[in-house]
């Protein structure tokens, strides 16, 4: 079932990326898993909870803490597009998005489409 979005949880959402961005804007991001030396072990290491809504809304924020991540450069040892790449490579690998890739994807979608229009 198609969790209700409403304008009270797009309030919600934005609420949460700017608790969150501060948070995870300078660091790693949360969304990946890292080795003791670390390197790289996965982009994309998400677990659904039992909140179809969270699980949305944590999408949208971890494609815009993604993006700030991208625009500012930070860490990056491979360009910023393959990095972006290497994320929605690793959601293709895991097969069978919840809702929290279904948030993320969301988000790339309408980013994607905004461009367009420019």
């Amino acid at each position: 079932m198609t969790p209700a979005v409403s304008p009270e949880w797009m309030n919600w959402a934005q609420a949460k990326c700017d608790e969150l961005m501060p948070k995870y804007s300078s660091g790693p991001l949360p969304f990946m898993e890292f080795d003791a030396t670390g390197k790289l072990v996965s982009a994309w290491n998400v677990m659904d909870s039992d909140d179809a809504l969270d699980d949305l809304g944590r999408g949208v924020v971890f494609a815009q803490l993604l993006i700030h991540h991208v625009k500012s450069k930070q860490d990056l040892r491979i360009h910023p597009l393959l990095f972006v790449l290497e994320v929605l490579m690793a959601i293709g690998r895991k097969g069978d998005p919840g809702w929290v890739e279904r948030g993320f994807l969301g988000r790339f979608a309408i980013l994607a489409m905004a461009a367009s229009l420019n």
